[in-house]
């Protein structure tokens, strides 16, 4: 999925730079387009890959209503790909749940994981 997933984000002006993730949640990296919107990427990429892994045999795949998206700058690329490619021994030491809560607030967002994570 993740390089069909490329595909699709290529086409839309978004190279993929690195993908990972687990059975619930998925990171991305990406180089950000000039001419789309962060909202309209992640309704072409999760609209397209949904298709994609139902045509492939998941028939109840389907993501969820939301995403989280955080920029970075070209010194913290390296990192962010080893984190990205370390995502399944990572959560054996931290839930996604417990992951988002605690980069919310690293980074000053407002966050209301009620709401969020019900």
């Amino acid at each position: 999925m993740f390089a069909y997933t490329g595909g699709i984000t290529r086409k839309l002006g978004c190279p993929l730079i690195a993908a990972g993730g687990t059975a619930n949640h998925v990171h991305l990296l990406v180089v950000f387009g000039k001419t789309i919107t962060l909202a309209d990427l992640l309704m072409h990429t999760k609209k397209d890959t949904s298709k994609w892994m139902k045509s492939h045999g998941t028939r109840s795949f389907q993501w969820q209503e939301g995403y989280g998206a955080f920029s970075i700058g070209a010194s913290a690329r390296a990192a962010t790909m080893a984190y990205i490619r370390n995502q399944k021994k990572h959560h054996t030491r931290m839930s996604f749940e417990e992951e988002l809560v605690t980069l919310c607030r690293k980074y000053g967002v407002e966050f209301d994981p009620e709401h969020y994570l019900g």
